[in-house]
């Protein structure tokens, strides 16, 4: 009787060394897959660019005329550190009384006199995966919402 439940143990122990690695190959193969049909949804590769099939909101913000001349920090989530990210900028305004461009650590790009923002372009993601939205607004503006867009980003080498 002894015989039998040590050999029924010991088939029972076999079984499982047999089937935890096709269960580990079979969740792995799945995962690949999901992560796969994932990437898909959100974009595709053209050779060392990921480009999204949409913009993909990054960063929201309401300004009124305490914001100006203020750098506001957002984080890039999705691309990878030290690529080249495309983003831009849908302020909603019709006039020129709420201006915004992104920025590096702050730093400006234009000269706000006159100037008209680059509303479109790309930087280089830092390790701190942070840009900037540098604003200028007029005295006693209506808050604006303007909104920050990934549109692709570049694998430097």
């Amino acid at each position: 009787m002894l015989n039998q439940e040590v050999l029924s143990i010991w088939a029972a122990q076999q079984s499982l060394i047999a089937v935890v690695p096709v269960f580990v190959f079979i969740c792995m193969n799945r995962a690949i897959f999901l992560v796969s049909k994932q990437l898909d949804e959100l974009g595709h590769w053209h050779n060392d660019t990921f480009v999204y099939n949409a913009p993909q909101q990054i960063f929201t913000i309401t300004v009124s005329s305490e914001d100006n001349d203020k750098t506001h920090l957002f984080k890039v989530k999705d691309a990878e550190i030290n690529s080249l990210v495309t983003v831009g900028l849908d302020i909603d305004r019709q006039d020129e009384r709420v201006k915004a461009q992104i920025t590096e650590n702050g730093h400006r790009h234009i000269d706000w006199r006159g100037a008209t923002p680059i509303i479109r372009s790309g930087f280089r993601l830092p390790r701190n995966r942070k840009l900037g939205l540098l604003t200028l607004t007029d005295t006693e503006v209506n808050p604006t919402t303007i909104r920050v867009y990934a549109y692709s980003w570049q694998l430097l080498r």
